[in-house]
């Protein structure tokens, strides 16, 4: 074999090694990169909340809506599903009814989840919902609840209630974990309800 063909085989053999060498660092190197672009650029990190009620934290349990569970710990009243649950108290004025109104909505807009989910209208004076709600809304359940427990919820999540009328988001174990008031719109309502459902394997 020739002196020139030495020089290009070890040549060539040179380059492979290289290569290889470039590749072993490109490997090593990428999520050095990335983890730089996200750390320093915020790159590919979602910024701010995804909820967008107010997210209880730790969650209250349906026993501070003066509800009991049962031996097992779960409540009847949730009958494996999530609740929507709409509080106050008083006259069910525009405020009452637009917001019984949207939680159906928002139920009917889960299509085929929507029998994950049932509503319920909790207020001390059950005449508000007969009054004004039964007829119209067949399948909203009404539940009692006093007016002093009504009254404290807002202020045991820290919530500056905009209005008497309140919802909450409660899921199939009975643990209470988001909260709106007037300030919010159907659509933030919807939006967590779906991310609940789709993330969720229970109810």
């Amino acid at each position: 074999m020739s002196t020139e063909t030495l020089q290009l085989n070890s040549e060539h053999q040179r380059r492979r090694n290289q290569l290889k060498l470039l590749a072993i660092f490109a490997v090593a190197g990428v999520p050095v990169i990335l983890a730089m672009l996200m750390y320093f650029g915020s790159f590919a990190i979602p910024t701010g909340k995804t909820n967008k009620g107010e997210l209880i934290a730790p969650a209250l349990s349906l026993a501070a809506f003066g509800l009991q569970p049962t031996s097992d710990g779960l409540y009847k009243e949730t009958q494996g599903k999530w609740l929507l649950i709409q509080t106050g108290s008083g006259e069910c004025d525009v405020v009452c009814q637009d917001m019984a109104h949207t939680a159906r909505q928002v139920n009917i807009l889960m299509a085929r989840e929507q029998g994950r989910v049932a509503r319920v209208f909790m207020t001390p004076d059950e005449q508000t919902f007969r009054s004004v709600l039964a007829e119209d809304y067949p399948e909203l359940q009404y539940l009692p609840i006093d007016h002093k427990v009504q009254a404290a919820l807002p202020r045991i999540i820290n919530s500056e209630a905009n209005s008497t009328w309140q919802l909450w988001i409660s899921d199939p174990l009975g643990n209470v974990i988001l909260h709106y008031d007037t300030s919010h719109s159907g659509y933030d309502l919807k939006d967590d309800l779906k991310k609940l459902l789709k993330l969720s394997n229970i109810g």
